[in-house]
C-alpha cells in the first residue's frame, strides 16, 4: 500500500502537466499541500542541475581560475554595470594566463579585435559582461546579474578566494542552494499568477475563486515551467518572464472553464449531477437528499433507487439548486465548492452521527448545505455580475450557515 502511495506521489508532476482532471482533486482534495508540493518539486529538478553546475564547476576548477581571476585589475562596477580599472593605465587589452601558461581569460574592456592575438581563451572580461565560450555557443554574464545595480568593488584578491570555496563545495551544499534557486524563482511565479487568476477567472472562465485556492492550482501548473527551467542548465535558450507567467495561467483558466462547464451541465441535467462522471456529485447528491420539511433522505445512492425514487431526488434537486438562477450570468464560487466537498469527503469517513450532515442542523436549517426558501439569488455559490451587487465598500452580514462578505 505504501508503494503504491509512493507511486501515486511521484507521479504528480506527470499528471500536472498533462491532465486537466487532476486539478479537481488539486482543488478539492489537497488544501495546504501547493506550497509543499512545490518544494519537493524544487528539491528534485535541483538534483540533476547540481549535476551539470558540478561538471561546470570541475571544469573551471581545471583551468586553475584562481589564480587567473587574481590577475585581473583591480576594479570598480557601476551602478549602470560598467566595469572600470581603478589605474586608467591597466584599460589596455591582456591575456591571462594560469600556473600551466594556458591562455584562459582575456581581458578586454572594449571587446574589440586585437591584431597579434591569435589566442581564443575560453573567458573573456569586457566592461559590461564576463563571456563564457563553449562548445554550444557563448553566454554572456552582465555584471548587473553579480553585482546588481548599487555598485561594488572588484577585489582580484578577494574574488579568488571566493572561486577556491565555490569549487571545493560539497555536492549537498550546491544542491540547496540550487535548490532555493528554484522556489525562488517558481515562488514568484506562482504569487505573480495567481494575482493574476483572480482578474482573468472572472474576465474569461466566468468563474470566481478564492486567492489562496488559485496559489494551490498555480503552484501545481507551474510544473512544466519548472522542467523548462531545468532543461536551461543543459541547453542554451532563455525564456522570458512573461511566458514563466502565461504558462500557469493558460492551465488554470482551461481548468476553471472546465469546472463551470461541469456546474452548469449539473444544474441542467440532473441525471448528469447526480452520476459518479460529476466532479461535485457530493455537494449535489446532498442537494437532492434534502427534503421540503428540510429532513434528509438516508436512503441509497441514485443509481440503486427505483425509477419513482429518482423522480423524488431530482425535484429535490432542481427545487434546491436551480431557483431563480440564471445560468448565462451567474458565477458559480468554486472555492464554496472546495470548502463543500472536502467537508463531506471528511465527513464520509465519519459516522452518520459525527458527519457534518447531522439531523440537528438540518431540523434548525443552519447547517452549511441548508436550503433557505426565501434565500434566492443569496446562495453563496453563485455571485450574480449584474443582480444584487454590493456597493463598494460595503460589508455584507452573512445569513445563517454562511460567511459575511466584503465588497472592495
Amino acid at each position: 500500500m505504501q508503494f503504491q502511495n509512493l507511486l501515486t506521489y511521484l507521479s504528480y508532476p506527470i499528471k500536472a502537466v498533462v491532465s486537466r482532471s487532476f486539478y479537481i482533486d488539486v482543488m478539492f482534495r489537497m488544501k495546504g499541500v501547493g506550497l509543499v508540493y512545490l518544494l519537493i518539486l524544487c528539491a528534485a529538478l535541483a538534483l540533476p542541475a547540481c549535476l551539470q553546475v558540478k561538471e561546470v564547476l570541475t571544469k573551471f576548477k581545471a583551468l586553475d581560475l584562481p589564480s587567473v581571476v587574481a590577475q585581473i585589475p583591480a576594479s570598480t562596477i557601476s551602478p549602470q554595470g560598467v566595469l572600470e580599472p581603478i589605474n586608467p593605465n591597466d584599460t589596455a587589452p591582456l591575456v591571462i594566463r594560469n600556473t600551466r601558461g594556458e591562455a584562459v581569460m582575456f581581458y578586454n574592456l572594449e571587446n574589440v579585435e586585437v591584431k597579434g592575438v591569435t589566442e581564443q581563451p575560453p573567458i573573456t572580461i569586457t566592461s559590461h559582461a564576463a563571456i563564457i565560450r563553449t562548445g554550444e555557443g557563448s553566454i554572456n554574464v552582465p555584471w548587473t546579474s553579480i553585482y546588481g545595480n548599487n555598485g561594488a568593488q572588484f577585489e582580484p584578491l578577494e574574488a579568488a578566494g571566493v572561486l577556491e570555496q565555490v569549487f571545493s563545495a560539497s555536492f549537498f551544499s550546491i544542491w540547496v542552494v540550487v535548490t532555493l534557486w528554484f522556489l525562488s524563482s517558481l515562488a514568484f511565479v506562482v504569487l505573480v499568477a495567481a494575482s493574476l487568476t483572480k482578474v482573468f477567472s472572472l474576465m474569461i472562465a466566468k468563474t470566481k475563486v478564492n486567492f489562496v485556492l488559485a496559489l494551490r492550482v498555480n503552484a501545481f501548473a507551474t510544473t512544466l515551467i519548472g522542467f523548462f527551467t531545468l532543461a536551461q542548465f543543459y541547453v542554451n535558450f532563455s525564456l522570458s518572464f512573461i511566458v514563466m507567467c502565461m504558462v500557469p495561467i493558460v492551465y488554470t483558466m482551461s481548468v476553471l472553464s472546465m469546472v463551470r462547464r461541469d456546474i452548469v451541465r449539473a444544474l441542467k441535467d440532473p441525471y448528469f449531477a447526480l452520476s459518479k462522471k460529476n466532479p461535485f456529485l457530493i455537494w449535489f447528491d446532498y442537494q437532492s437528499r434534502l427534503l421540503p420539511n428540510n429532513t434528509l433522505d438516508r436512503g441509497p445512492e441514485f443509481e440503486a433507487l427505483t425509477v419513482e425514487q429518482q423522480q423524488e431526488r431530482i425535484e429535490n434537486l432542481k427545487r434546491n439548486t436551480a431557483r431563480g438562477i440564471d445560468l448565462t450570468t451567474a458565477v458559480p464560487d468554486v472555492n464554496f465548492f472546495a470548502q463543500k466537498t472536502a467537508k463531506a469527503e471528511y465527513g464520509s469517513h465519519q459516522s452518520r452521527e459525527e458527519r457534518p450532515f447531522d439531523n440537528q442542523e438540518v431540523q434548525n436549517n443552519q447547517g452549511p448545505y441548508s436550503f433557505d426558501e426565501n434565500a434566492g439569488l443569496d446562495d453563496p455559490i453563485f455571485k450574480e455580475p449584474s443582480q444584487n451587487n454590493e456597493k463598494a465598500g460595503s460589508v455584507r452580514s452573512g445569513n445563517k450557515g454562511e460567511d459575511s462578505s466584503f465588497t472592495p
